[in-house]
């Protein structure tokens, strides 16, 4: 209900700031999940819950109770399903970044910190993230050069950023002998990396936007470095 709602909102403005209680932080995590699966027909709890599940995944014991309670799934299924029912997929607004780069990002403290046996655990919901992430990988990449980031664009810079670290993290962990990636998508997301990666290194980072994902950039810079480069 509406009372029930307006309780969960404050709760998630305190806990996307919220990083000295992570013991106590812990107990509520299994209740915001379960309330976003009950809830998502009637409100978007989980767009709303995004940035407390961000702040949350950064800690050890809150990322460990959030993945073991489905968390990352239902981060999944929101991109995915978001992604779905976009009409238009040959531009991204600055309106759908806001809806997209927050569950990449929780995703991507995940993926950071996790071990290879979730990835195999979780290979299939993964591959479908990997495959979204091609797709705005597509549609990104072309636009933003390494002229300078106009202020319109910071937005999907960043969303650019995380999406490829991200998926080359998901790729590098993936079992070897796994054929389910397809060849067209390995190649797109490497000369997308590169050429993405390579602007970087004509740029000043003197920008806001760019210092944000400094540490980014070089993750997916190292990561691309070792994993991709036999494709």
């Amino acid at each position: 209900d509406d009372k029930t709602v307006a309780s969960i909102r404050v709760l998630s403005v305190w806990l996307a700031e919220e990083g000295s209680l992570e013991k106590e932080v812990v107990t509520v995590i299994p209740f915001l999940i379960d309330m976003c699966h009950r809830c998502h027909s009637e409100v978007n709890l989980i767009r709303m819950l995004t940035p407390a599940f961000l702040n949350l995944t950064s800690q050890d014991q809150p990322r460990s109770t959030f993945s073991s309670h489905g968390g990352h799934q239902l981060m999944v299924n929101y991109l995915i399903e978001f992604w779905q029912h976009i009409e238009n997929k040959n531009e991204i607004t600055n309106a759908m970044v806001d809806n997209l780069l927050g569950p990449f990002q929780v995703l991507l403290n995940i993926m950071v910190s996790e071990k290879e046996d979730f990835v195999v655990k979780n290979e299939e919901e993964l591959l479908s993230v990997i495959n979204t992430g091609h797709q705005i990988l597509r549609i990104l990449g072309p636009k933003l050069k390494s002229e300078g980031y106009p202020s319109s664009q910071r937005n999907q810079s960043i969303l650019l950023a995380n999406t490829l670290l991200l998926c080359l993290l998901i790729i590098s962990r993936i079992s070897r002998s796994s054929d389910l990636i397809e060849k067209e998508i390995l190649i797109g997301i490497k000369n997308t990396a590169t050429t993405y990666y390579e602007d970087q290194n004509d740029l000043t980072l003197q920008d806001d936007s760019q210092e944000q994902i400094k540490e980014v950039i070089f993750l997916g810079q190292q990561v691309l470095n070792s994993t991709l480069h036999h494709v």
